[in-house]
């Protein structure tokens, strides 16, 4: 656990604690390498395995197009709150769909809206997610098809109120696997 590694690299902290939802630390600027080593090396012991499952997002709902989409949905949701850990907020994943359009935002470009287009029969729908300080993360281009994991929120933008994501993650796609 988070709290550990804290105990097991105490000695190069200020202070540090926790318990088994939280955890935290103080350390010297100048100590924050030599922590990061001893915290990997503490890790390391514990030969885990596929630790990515618990990083990544997991699909709450799977659907094949973005029709489902609308703001009755996004009132259904809001029933749920608040989030928290117990009671994340419902991530849906989306596939397969295509990358139509991909955006840098931000003084820094440091954000990055993605426009999919579904491929759900004659009727594909297009849809916007956004990531906030992600664009070095979501490299992925236009044309490519992707699988896309998204939480739901209404945008109002100038007195316009649209459905759109924010944008958990993508997974490129092979063609044989759609």
């Amino acid at each position: 656990s988070a709290v550990e590694g804290i105990r097991a690299t105490e000695t190069h902290l200020i202070k540090g604690g926790g318990h088994k939802l939280a955890a935290g630390i103080t350390l010297e600027t100048q100590n924050i390498d030599t922590w990061r080593k001893a915290i990997n090396q503490f890790y390391k012991t514990k030969k885990l395995q596929d630790q990515l499952r618990h990083l990544l997002p997991d699909a709450d709902v799977k659907l094949e197009g973005f029709d489902h989409f609308s703001e009755n949905l996004i009132r259904e949701i809001d029933k749920l709150e608040p989030y928290g850990n117990g009671n994340p907020e419902p991530v849906f994943r989306v596939s397969p769909v295509e990358v139509i359009g991909r955006r840098l935002m931000g003084v820094e470009q440091q954000h990055v809206k993605y426009t999919f287009q579904d491929k759900n029969g004659d009727s594909k729908r297009t849809f916007q997610a956004i990531a906030f300080s992600a664009a070095d993360k979501f490299t992925v281009q236009p044309g490519e098809l992707v699988s896309v994991w998204i939480e739901l929120n209404l945008n109002e933008w100038q007195g316009r109120r649209t459905v759109e994501g924010r944008l958990k993650r993508i997974a490129m796609l092979m063609l044989d696997n759609v």
